[in-house]
């Protein structure tokens, strides 16, 4: 799941004070009826991420983001989700 589990209703997590049962819905979906239906549930969790924008629970402040040029000669090289690159098995194929 994603950090939006955190702001149902009955999470004991959460400081926000968030309650709102279309949210709650939305989540509860994605955690279960929608798990075999990747398309649906994302659709369904956009729904639920629009909601809780909409309502101004928290707000984003940073995001980080980063470009990255690669010749498309170098093969195997590894982007890990946390941002580090890996070159260990990476090599060029001309």
């Amino acid at each position: 799941m994603t950090f939006l589990d955190l702001f149902v209703s009955d999470t004991t997590t959460k400081e926000t004070g968030y309650n709102n049962p279309q949210f709650d819905e939305y989540i509860l979906q994605s955690k279960t009826d929608l798990v075999t239906q990747p398309d649906v549930r994302w659709t369904t969790m956009q729904k639920a991420e629009n909601l809780f924008l909409r309502d101004a629970v928290i707000l984003p402040l940073y995001q980080r983001g980063t470009a990255r040029l690669t010749d498309p000669q170098l093969k195997n090289r590894i982007i890990h989700f946390v941002g580090t690159t890996e070159y260990k098995e990476a090599y060029i194929k001309k």
